[in-house]
Formats: structure tokens, C-alpha cells, sequence
């Protein structure tokens, strides 16, 4: 059994050190390393702070859920995605990650993380519901919404964000 596991860490570490760049995006050198944040149709004389960050300002805007931006939410977004990849099953990274979707203006993306915390049998079911739901209607899918709002009920009839869920999408779907 050892030499069985030994055997598959031998092949997944030389399987890991392949040399092939998996990235489409171009390959950063000294020589135009710049060029990825430097708006050239700014001058300087102008504007310098434009002039030296604009390029990158204008290929990252601030999402418009958000009043301000930085790297420390760039840094959160890819610590929750990352800790969804190493561990699948972590229900409440999933959650975390889906919430960040829907502030982030990503349904689908929040769909398919409270898809999977509700799959993983949550303590809370009926906030796993309405978090779906919640999901699905900004995603314009009003029937699923209206759906997981009800297996909300189900499970907890006087909950009051799934009955206000419920009346929201009644008056989205009009």
C-alpha cells in the first residue's frame, strides 16, 4: 500500500513540474512590464498619475457594487476561490464565495456555489434555500427562485427573508 501511494505522489510532483505554460495571457518581461499599466494617450504634463496607472484602471473599473476597490478585495476574491479548490466539501467557503458572487454582479456564479452548499446537506437548510433563491432571481430564472423560496417555507413556514423573497419575486415575475 505504501509503495501504491509513494508511487502516485512520484508521478503527481514530476506531473507538477511540467514546464508548459498553461496561461494565455502574454508573458511578463523587464522590458514591458510598463506597458500593462501606462496609458500612453494620457500625457504625463497633464495628468501623471492617470499617465502611470490608467491602463490598468481601465482594464480593472470598480465594480459597481462596490464603493471603493483595491487589492485587498482582489486578494479575498482569490483566497475564497482558491480555498474552494483545495477543499470542495468546505461548505461555508462555498457560501462565502456564492455571496461574493452576488455582490460581485456573478448570479451564475453564485447559482453554482449555493448549488453545491445545498448539496452538501447544510445545518441550515432553509437559509441554503433562500440563498439559492436569492441567486436564481438575479439571475432571472424566477421559477427556480420561486422554487427554492418555497422549499424554504417548507422547512421553516414563519422565515421571514423567504417570505419576503416570495413577494419579491411575485412582483419581479408581473
Amino acid at each position: 500500500m505504501k509503495r501504491w501511494a509513494f508511487a502516485v505522489l512520484a508521478v503527481a510532483a514530476v506531473g507538477g513540474c511540467s514546464s508548459r505554460n498553461h496561461s494565455s495571457a502574454p508573458v511578463v518581461t523587464a522590458d514591458n512590464y510598463l506597458s500593462q499599466f501606462v496609458d500612453t494617450t494620457t500625457s504625463p504634463r497633464q495628468d501623471i498619475f492617470q499617465f502611470a496607472v490608467g491602463k490598468w484602471l481601465k482594464d480593472h473599473p470598480i465594480p459597481t457594487s462596490e464603493r471603493s476597490w483595491g487589492i485587498g478585495k482582489v486578494v479575498q476574491d482569490e483566497t475564497y476561490r482558491r480555498l474552494v479548490a483545495i477543499d470542495p466539501f468546505d461548505r461555508e467557503a462555498e457560501a462565502q464565495l456564492g455571496r461574493l458572487a452576488l455582490k460581485r454582479k456573478d448570479p451564475l456564479m453564485a447559482v453554482r456555489s449555493f448549488k453545491s452548499v445545498l448539496g452538501s446537506n447544510p445545518p441550515d437548510r432553509a437559509q441554503a434555500h433562500v440563498e439559492l433563491a436569492e441567486a436564481h432571481l438575479a439571475a432571472g430564472q424566477y421559477a427556480d427562485a420561486k422554487k427554492q423560496t418555497l422549499a424554504a417555507l417548507e422547512i421553516a413556514p414563519s422565515f421571514e427573508r423567504a417570505q419576503d423573497l416570495l413577494l419579491k419575486i411575485s412582483d419581479t415575475a408581473k
